[in-house]
């Protein structure tokens, strides 16, 4: 698996190009203004690239390839998940140096800029290997936009001040726990989700 994610970040070396000026410019950015959101965008930025390499993947059909050498599907899939994490990871380290000296960064917010990559890689990641990279774009749309207009609306309809209300009796040290243990669920659920879609599928 780690000649795959080698594999992975090789390929993505033209697009980190991108990135990580990006990464740099909401890390300077979180730092000036004290945003935990830019640290947590930053991290969510670089975590996207796995749905690159597995576009490039399909373009040149390398999973098929893969099939014919001794590798097993369930190294395939860890190792879409484990680049995500490297480069969320890796993003985030970047923002924590940037902002060592402003005294901005908490341990929140980079919990927070974990997680919120895990949650996406959890949902996203066994769309793309099911439906394909194209499909997957307007799934996805649908699938995040439409409940985050209706919770949108809701809470300017004051629909959910009573859920917040209730949030806001727990301790934050429940609210992290049980945070942490619901996207860890998900987490899991997903790999063993796409490892299932992938040896189900022909390439």
């Amino acid at each position: 698996m780690k000649g795959l994610v080698l594999k992975d970040l090789l390929v993505l070396k033209v697009a980190m190009k991108t990135v990580v000026p990006i990464v740099l410019i909401f890390g300077f950015m979180g730092a000036m203004s004290g945003s935990a959101y830019m640290t947590t965008f930053a991290s969510v930025y670089a975590a996207i690239l796995p749905m690159t390499s597995i576009a490039y993947d399909e373009r040149c059909a390398f999973n098929r390839y893969a099939m014919t050498m001794p590798v097993k599907t369930r190294d395939i899939v860890l190792s879409k998940y484990v680049t995500g994490l490297i480069l969320a990871v890796a993003a985030l380290v970047i923002c924590i140096v940037i902002t060592a000296f402003s005294g901005g960064m908490y341990a929140e917010t980079i919990l927070t800029a974990i997680l919120i990559p895990m949650f996406y890689h959890s949902f996203m990641l066994p769309v793309m290997f099911k439906f394909g990279v194209e499909k997957s774009r307007l799934i996805v749309m649908v699938t995040v936009v439409i409940p985050a207009l209706a919770i949108g609306f809701a809470e300017e309809a004051g629909v959910l001040d009573g859920f917040i209300t209730t949030l806001a009796s727990f301790s934050p040290t429940v609210l992290i726990t049980g945070l942490v243990c619901v996207v860890l669920a998900m987490y899991i659920a997903s790999i063993f989700a796409s490892i299932a879609i992938c040896k189900n599928k022909e390439w």
